[in-house]
Parts: structure tokens; sequence; C-alpha cells
């Protein structure tokens, strides 16, 4: 595992073992024609057997907020391949594909992408290059400029890398991705769709994202907390679950630990004697809410922090007391960040012995992030790629391993009051973008520090909730009928885990809907039946048009759980025609929706 800490998660790249295999990428002095940058990178294609992969160089890197962000390089080629063939060069942030072009020139060709509007977030950048046999392709001088001023110099990133991925598949990889299906627990987990983080503690009343540890446990007084008013928000709202930062970086434990004295039984608020976790996890069984927990396992506060092996006792025992004393718990939320304690040192974490711990405590319990379970989707903008497949190989082996997307409803964690939540519209973008995209949007509401959710962030949600109602208030699939030649077992798959749209022979596969009239249509919502796998990886959408003829509408990749598409404008059609592509094996199709 390589990863870098930033923000406040460890970004962590799992390396899969035919990563680097033959790959070469090295930092050489620039020998093209014309104006030459200081460095290059020179790549050439990797193999593994007789199968030739693509080079793919993966990085998740902060975006600062003043002024532009721009990415800068040169490319070339050296040694062309046979007959002149091009290297195919291409750039991708969060799984979206912003640059690609074809090039065989021998000489330097300056290249500049926008990045503005990434400014602020983290980006999951990708530099993927298609290498015919015996040539050479060169990055000369990569690098983001903020403002025009160096942000990351990418050669220096590069150096000594072996990042380098095998984008072809062997036949053995895709009958072993084909037999990897979901656990109960992870099941439901998916079937969420959409939870709720709230960060709070210390730092929102010393208006901090991330606190010293210093702060004075004395500081902490929410003078109106109200766990309940949190709770019927969230429910409102239609989000199933609460994850509540029971410690983040700064140490301050919002129930009262035996094992320090930072911690709310030092506040005064309760007279010391409350217990926030406590009345958050009530709350969410009051209400039919599911409960989490965030627990840090980076401590500012404590010194034993950096000792080794008695932190991981003080650790152990703190994610105890919460395992142990506030009922159900369904997500653990392990952060990865780890800096410097009061002493100076940074702890090593024994996540084994972590992982351990809740697999004996509360076995249901699903770990995310540096868990074993769930992964972070690469962003704190809820923005899953377009292509997100939640069957993924970790160390060698394919497992069951799907996306959340973390995003908070403002631009901090933690409440600031000069803040201002992200409008309805805005979260309505962002659910077409991960859950439509087969992962579990994890929305952060920060109380304020009355210890409520804030007015304008309630109000926030109601509007996202009234959107969504109002997008998906009637299925118009409901109208629909499938000719006969397709046979189906339902008229429409309707969303019965029971029953779905199976094909037989080969693919590419067709489905069409029909209608007696004419419908108005600008959304469609596609499900696998995941409970027996992932299959689908290419898809595209025609409609009818009314000389008879199909015309291309929407397409994508894989679908998952849950796959959404919108069209920019509305079409009025009789027939909509789903011709799945590329399949793993015949797909499984749960849900056919069209709005």
């Amino acid at each position: 595992m390589v990863s870098l800490m930033t923000g406040n998660l460890l970004l962590a790249a799992m390396l899969p073992e035919s990563w680097g295999k033959g790959a070469r990428l090295e930092v050489k002095p620039a020998a093209l024609c014309g104006q030459e940058p200081r460095r290059s990178i020179a790549i050439a294609s990797p193999t593994e057997g007789d199968r030739q992969g693509v080079p793919a160089w993966k990085r998740t890197l902060g975006l600062g907020r003043e002024g532009d962000q721009k990415l800068q390089f040169f490319l070339g080629v050296q040694d062309g391949g046979a007959a002149g063939a091009p290297c195919e060069f291409q750039v991708v942030v969060n799984g979206r594909v912003l640059w690609e072009k074809s090039y065989a020139a021998a000489e330097w060709e300056p290249v500049e992408i926008d990045l503005s509007s990434y400014a602020g977030n983290l980006i999951f950048l990708e530099f993927a290059v298609k290498v015919p046999e015996g040539a050479t392709a060169l990055l000369g001088e990569p690098r983001i400029l903020e403002g025009g001023r160096l942000l990351y110099d990418l050669a220096d990133l590069l150096e000594g890398s072996s990042w380098f991925l095998l984008r072809e598949e062997s036949a053995a990889d895709r009958r072993a991705r084909l037999q990897v299906v979901p656990g109960a627990e992870i099941l439901a987990w998916q079937r969420l769709e959409m939870i709720c983080f709230t960060h709070f503690g210390i730092n929102t009343f010393s208006n901090r994202e991330w606190g010293t540890g210093s702060e004075p446990a004395a500081l902490f007084n929410p003078a109106d907390f109200d766990a309940r008013q949190w709770a019927r928000a969230v429910k409102d709202a239609g989000l199933k679950m609460i994850i509540l930062t029971a410690k983040h970086h700064d140490g301050f434990c919002l129930w009262p630990s035996r094992y320090t004295d930072y911690s709310v039984k030092n506040s005064p608020w309760r007279n010391g004697r409350g217990d926030i976790v406590r009345e958050v996890a009530e709350a969410c069984r009051e209400y039919g809410l599911k409960f989490g927990f965030y627990l840090s396992p980076w401590d500012r506060n404590n010194p034993l922090y950096g000792s080794g092996e008695a932190y991981d006792e003080y650790f152990m025992n703190q994610l105890t007391e919460l395992l142990t004393d506030y009922g159900e718990v369904t997500e653990v939320w392990f952060d990865g960040a780890n800096g410097e304690g009061p002493n100076g040192k940074k702890q090593q974490y024994d996540w084994e012995r972590y992982f351990g711990l809740v697999r004996r405590l509360q076995p249901q319990a699903l770990m995310a992030i540096c868990g074993p379970d769930i992964r972070w989707v690469g962003n704190e903008s809820g923005m899953a790629a377009e292509t997100e497949w939640s069957v993924q190989k970790i160390d060698g082996e394919w497992k069951w391993y799907p996306a959340e997307c973390d995003v908070s409803i403002r631009s901090g964690w933690f409440y600031h009051p000069d803040e201002k939540p992200k409008t309805a519209e805005q979260l309505v973008d962002i659910y077409f973008q991960s859950v439509g995209r087969n992962s579990v949007l994890l929305l952060n509401i920060p109380p304020d520090t009355r210890g409520r959710f804030a007015d304008a962030d309630v109000a926030a949600l109601r509007g996202f909730r009234a959107e969504l109602d109002k997008l998906f208030q009637t299925d118009l699939a409901e109208r629909a009928v499938v000719p006969a030649e397709n046979g189906p077992a339902r008229p429409v798959p309707s969303g019965d885990e029971e029953s779905w749209w199976c094909p037989q022979g080969e693919g590419p596969y067709t489905l069409e809907l029909q209608w007696k009239e004419p419908v108005e249509i600008n959304i469609v919502e596609l499900a696998e039946a995941i409970r027996h796998g992932q299959r689908v990886e290419a898809f595209r959408l025609f409609y009818r048009r009314t000389d008879g003829s199909f015309t291309p509408w929407l397409e994508g990749t894989t679908i998952g759980y849950r796959r959404l598409l919108r069209a920019s404008e509305p079409v009025k059609t009789d027939a909509v025609r789903i011709l799945i592509e590329q399949s793993l094996a015949a797909p499984l199709i749960s849900s056919v929706k069209v709005y």
C-alpha cells in the first residue's frame, strides 16, 4: 500500500500484483526537438506474459482554493511504434476523461488543462497512455499550478514510481470477478443509499476543522443539544443512518470515556454528566435509523500517542467502550490520518487488531475507509466514478468492496457560522453522481454551537427531499410493455429481487420498452440483481423517433446496485431500447424505471 495524508483521510492506493511487471517509468532529461522541458517521464508499455497493458499512474491530490488551477505538461513520442502507430494519451480526474489525444510526433507539444472547477477539493488524477510495441511515450514537465504558482511538481511524485495497471484483464480474472457476491450485511448497507455524517465536537466551538488537542474541555457547551432534532431531520430527508464523530483528531471524546479526562465529563454541558454518543444512539433507535460512529486513531491530546503498544491499548479500550455500551452498531468509520501527537511522535496503527475487536464485539458491523468492508470513493465531493465496480482486487484477491461517497452539506466538515449549505439542486446533482453510480452517499450535516442542525441546513435537506420526490414521483415504465420476443418474467423488471430479466445466448443483449402513447422522459434508472454479483460493463440507450427509427440517447458502463442517467433535455417517444454491449455474463437486470 502506498499512501499520503491529506484532508482528514488517509489516501491509499491498493496496488494489484500485476502493477509494474515489465513496465518502465523513469525521469530522464528531455531529448526531443524544439522547446525542451527540464525533465520528462519515459513510459513504455507494461506486459505480463503475453498480455500488453495500459500504463496508468494514479494519485490523489488536494487542490488549493486561490486562483486558477492548471495542469500543464508537454507530450511527445520517442522510438515510434510499428508503422508509426501513435501513442494514446488520456487524463482522467475523478473517473471523468478531461482530455485525450493520439500523438506520434518526435517533438514537444504543450498541453494545458483547466482544473479550476475542482478548486478546494481532492482530485483522483490519472495519466493513462496506450503505448505501441517498441515505442516510448513522454510526458514533459508535468505540474499543477495555482494562480501561476507551482502547487505540485508531478515529475517529483512520479520519480521512482512503478504505478502501472494492466487494464486488459485475463479470462481467469473475469471468471473470478463473476463469482464475487455481497454478504447479507453489505447488501443491506447498499440498500440504505443515503446516510448521514455528523461532525460535532470541540472544533464546533473553536471554529476549526482540525483541533490541536489543547483546547480546554470547558469550551464544549451545546446549550440546546437535541439529538432527536437531528434524527427527525435525517429521517425526513430519507437518510437511513447517522455516523457520529465520537472522537476527532483533537482527541476530545463525546462520551465520558473511562480512559481520558479529555471528554464531555469535564465540560460544563449537563454539568459533566452528559453523553452525546448515548443520546444520538437512542435517537436513532427511536426514529428507526441505523447508528454508526467515527473514531480517529490520531489523537493530538493523549500523551501515549506515538508510544506504540501502550497507545494501541488505549485506543482498543475506547473502541471497546463504543462497541459495548451503545447498542447495535452498523458502521465503524476508521480515518487513517496519522500526524504527530503532543509528544511530536507518530503512531503506527495496529489495524488488524482493531478490525479483530470489531468483528468479535459487533460481528455485523461494517468497517469503512481504512477498514476491510467499505472503501472511500477517492474524493470529498460526493462523486463516484462513471465506471464504479463494487468488485475490487485487493492483495491479489477479488472481493466485494463497494464505494462510499462522503461530502459535506457545507464547505467545511464542522460547523462554521460564515458558511452556507448547498442548494437542493446541488444536492440532487450529488445524488445522481453517488447513489446513481452504484455507491452510497454519506452526507455530512454539522450541528451548530447550540447542538442542533442549523435551520438553513434543515431547509436545504427538505428542499433536497422535495426535489427527489418530484423527480421520481411517477415511474412511466409501469405503463410500458416489453415485446414478447425479449421473454422477460415480467412486463418490465420491477425491482423485485426474486425476479429479473436474464437474456439467453451471447451478447449484445437488447431490452425494449414500448408505450401505447408517446411519453416525455429524461431519466432512466437501471439496477442489477447484485446479490448474484455485478456483471454489466457497457450499455447504451436509444429512443424511437416519430419516423420509427431509433436514435442514440444515453450511455454508461457499470450499473450495479443502481444507475441513474439524466438527459439534459427531455425527449418524447413511444419506445426506449436498452442495448447491453458488454457484460461478464448474461446480465441480471432487476429493475428498469423511467421518469
